[in-house]
């Protein structure tokens, strides 16, 4: 099996954090912030929505964490949990012009 630096090092700060380390969550947060945030802004077009939505799937992502049984999955879940936020933002705002 042949795998990029940059993925290792990400399973390993997914199981440092998994673990309690704070810095370890801290890093992973530097490294995906820009590309989730990024997600977010190609699902939204609206900067502040996106950064509304992506700070919401970091709580959602800090929070789940722990439950994430294969860190090499880490990727795929964030960005499923940043979607996931975004429709979030999307129905809300369709019913905030309801009403």
């Amino acid at each position: 099996m042949n795998r990029e630096p940059g993925r290792i090092l990400d399973e390993y700060l997914v199981v440092c954090a998994q673990a309690g380390e704070e810095r370890a969550f801290a890093h992973l947060f530097s490294i995906w912030q820009p590309r989730l945030l990024r997600h977010a802004m190609r699902l939204l077009h609206r900067p502040s929505s996106a950064q509304d939505a992506a700070q919401e799937a970091w709580l959602a992502i800090a929070r789940g964490l722990k439950k994430l049984d294969d860190p090499a999955r880490f990727p795929a879940w964030a960005f499923r949990i940043t979607t996931h936020k975004c429709a979030d933002a999307v129905r809300k705002a369709a019913r905030e012009r309801r009403t």
